[in-house]
């Protein structure tokens, strides 16, 4: 039985101590951008952001920056069809955010990224947003003599909608993120 959360977590448990986090909805896409960076080095990622969604003192330790994302993404799913980008989709987002509930994103820097996720998981069908990933999510019917101009039409709209190849977003944060910790590990 799954019992109902009350509230989202502000501490992350990690080696017998509890961390305080800044699970604001900014702080988390910018940490996750910053381990998606390719010029910067995997010790200065990490610390960037560690010191991004840990708001007290700690270690520069990546397993802790693996607990933390793990709490503010407990049930974020690997593979399967990418359906949205932060980078490329965020102002489909905002807007969406506020058609659907009213908030402007810029007005509440301190939403916590775990109430941003779930507004956009339940986002309504009439957002431009949840347009663009049932687009992005359609899959092409097979072929048959009468359904010619319904697959262009769905090519044509799953090209204008694709999620470029360009690494952002938090899945390719989190992907650097367990790259740098498989070269670390490597290195002990």
């Amino acid at each position: 039985m799954k019992l109902f959360r009350i509230g989202f977590p502000s501490t992350v448990s990690y080696g017998g101590k509890a961390y305080r986090l800044r699970p604001a909805w900014p702080n988390v896409l910018t940490a996750a951008d910053v381990l998606s960076d390719p010029a910067l080095p995997d010790g200065i990622k990490i610390s960037a952001a560690l010191d991004l969604v840990i708001a007290s003192q700690h270690p520069a330790d990546v397993k802790l920056l693996e607990a933390a994302f793990a709490t503010l993404n407990p049930d974020a799913k690997t593979g399967g069809k990418k359906l949205l980008d932060f980078n490329q989709d965020w102002e489909y987002i905002v807007s969406g955010i506020l058609q659907a509930y009213g908030i402007d994103l810029y007005a509440a820097p301190r939403l916590h990224w775990m109430r941003l996720r779930s507004m956009l998981e339940s986002i309504p069908n009439n957002t431009r947003i949840a347009e663009i990933m049932a687009i992005r999510g359609t899959e092409m019917p097979k072929p048959t003599k009468y359904n010619g101009e319904e697959r262009a039409r769905i090519a044509r709209l799953k090209a204008q909608f694709a999620i470029k190849a360009a690494p952002s977003g938090l899945s390719e944060g989190l992907n650097g993120l367990f790259n740098a910790l498989a070269a670390q590990a490597r290195q002990k």
